[in-house]
């Protein structure tokens, strides 16, 4: 600062040689210091509030499951018919000490149903706002790539699940 002031003031004078010098590395070494604190507050964040995960996809495919199964709790209703998940269901967990928000969403499919469509808007939200977006799908479907590719990537991360792999009758 006070180097910056000098410049001013004594702008009509020859500045030492290696002022200008100083400011860069000044300037460099407060850019770092500000990237470091927004990282360590993105840290604090994450501890604070938690990781938050999304798991997506179509309609039956196993994300009521999953869900279960993750927080080894039947919070998450699973039923053979589909649509039985229209809103976000919350389950909170701690991983290796850290908060994590888990969240089984109503499948991602084509709808006229405007209470599915809602559920779908929030899903897709949801997985935009999260750390990590789950995509899970049902193998035993011949058509499980096509509606993988359905599931839009909105995570910062986002992990490919294949669900179901015991209902295959041929093994991949």
């Amino acid at each position: 600062n006070a180097l910056i002031e000098t410049s001013i003031d004594f702008s009509d004078e020859d500045l030492p040689k290696n002022t200008m010098k100083k400011f860069s590395d000044l300037y460099t070494n407060l850019k770092k210091d500000i990237e470091q604190q927004l990282n360590l507050s993105r840290k604090a964040i994450f501890v604070k509030e938690g990781i938050k995960i999304a798991i997506t996809g179509p309609s039956n495919a196993g994300k009521s499951s999953l869900i279960n199964f993750l927080v080894n709790q039947s919070i998450s209703i699973v039923d053979s018919k589909s649509g039985t998940t229209r809103d976000i269901i919350q389950a909170n967990l701690e991983i290796d000490g850290f908060l994590v928000n888990i969240f089984d969403t109503a499948g991602i499919t084509k709808t006229k149903n405007k209470i599915e469509i809602e559920g779908i808007n929030r899903a897709i939200n949801l997985a935009k706002s999260s750390e990590i977006q789950i995509r899970i799908v049902d193998i035993s479907d011949q058509n499980w790539k096509e509606k993988l590719e359905t599931i839009p990537i909105l995570g910062l991360i986002h992990i490919d699940v294949l669900n179901k792999t015991d209902l295959m009758k041929v093994k991949i």
